[in-house]
């Protein structure tokens, strides 16, 4: 007899958590002696060249700490990949738009040596020169990548990669830049007995001058080593299999904070950040989800206001950024 069994799977970004709060107990005294670096600001400039006439420019930035963990943005769509399994079909999301990955070491000279991953994908138009026989009746993804070791001082931009997009005959160029993130916007001060944080999320979407959407999150979490999570949105129920046998998973779509925050000797919080913001856009056949994630480990007072990542997004021409505030509970 068959069984359709509803399952709910976890946001993506409770997935993604970062590396932080995954260390064994042993680590933590290590971790407490290491201090973080700089708190450093992250370009990726992708510009698409026809021969000389420049046809596209987009940027993505991350606001990191070096000497510490990786951090990453997303901007774009989530696209369902159906797969066939040998009983019943399972259906993936693949990310679509432009990606970054980054880390930084601070050398004895000044300088950074930075790590950096970078992918800009998108869907090609309908057919993409290939039988749907052949692909299953899925989109078909046109992906840029790269993946390479700097080293740069503040204030410099060095070329990260370059290529020619053999679909469209561009030249796809990528430039990175590190400067001093800029000075945090001060907060208002809470007087407050106990020792509890609120950390407010901000996103904001703009096209040109124009403010597209604001969507305020926040959570409410002590200053120890738990985690506190919030998620708004709805379920997408999707195809999978399960121990052999067809099932019906359920996707969360929408938008979900993370945080864990630790009280460091010099009075600032570490906070480990996840967050995800998901809506639903229907496709010509499958849906796609609209996305901006961010992950990283930061190094805040309370009553600063950090901009945590911004990018352009590349279906939208939207300009996304997460902005986090974290501020004392009265």
């Amino acid at each position: 007899m068959r069984k359709t069994i509803g399952i709910c799977m976890g946001a993506a970004l409770l997935a993604m958590a970062p590396s932080g709060l995954a260390q064994q107990p042993g680590e933590k005294a290590a971790e407490a002696e290491k201090a973080p670096g700089k708190r450093l600001h992250l370009r990726f400039q992708e510009t698409r060249l026809r021969g000389e006439v420049t046809t596209a420019t987009r940027s993505c930035a991350l606001v990191l700490h070096a000497d510490t963990e990786w951090a990453s943005v997303f901007v774009g769509s989530q696209v369902a990949i159906t797969v066939a399994g040998k009983e019943a079909p399972t259906t993936l999301f693949k990310n679509a738009g432009t990606e970054a990955r980054v880390r930084a070491e601070t050398l004895p000279d000044g300088r950074y040596r930075v790590d950096a991953k970078f992918e800009e994908t998108s869907v090609l138009g309908e057919g993409g020169g290939a039988d749907a026989r052949v692909t299953g009746s899925n989109p078909i993804l046109q992906v840029v990548r790269g993946e390479s070791r700097l080293t740069l001082r503040e204030g410099e931009t060095v070329p990260f990669a370059s290529a020619v997009d053999t679909v469209t005959g561009e030249v796809v160029r990528v430039d990175v830049t590190v400067t001093p993130a800029p000075a945090p916007k001060a907060a208002t001060a809470v007087a407050r007995d106990e020792d509890g944080l609120r950390a407010r999320l901000v996103l904001v979407r703009r096209h040109g001058e124009t403010k597209v959407a604001r969507r305020p999150y926040s959570v409410v979490l002590a200053a120890g080593e738990e985690a506190a999570n919030v998620f708004s949105g709805s379920m997408l129920p999707v195809q999978a299999n399960m121990q052999g046998g067809p099932t019906v998973a359920l996707k969360d779509v929408g938008a979900g904070l993370r945080l864990k925050a630790r009280r460091l000797a010099d009075g600032r919080y570490r906070l480990d950040l996840s967050f995800s913001d998901g809506v639903l856009a229907p496709g010509k056949d499958t849906p796609r989800i609209r996305t901006f994630q961010s992950e990283s480990q930061l190094f805040v007072q309370e009553g600063e206001t950090v901009t945590v990542a911004s990018a352009v997004d590349p279906e939208s021409g939207e300009a996304v950024e997460a902005e986090l505030t974290l501020e004392g509970v009265r």
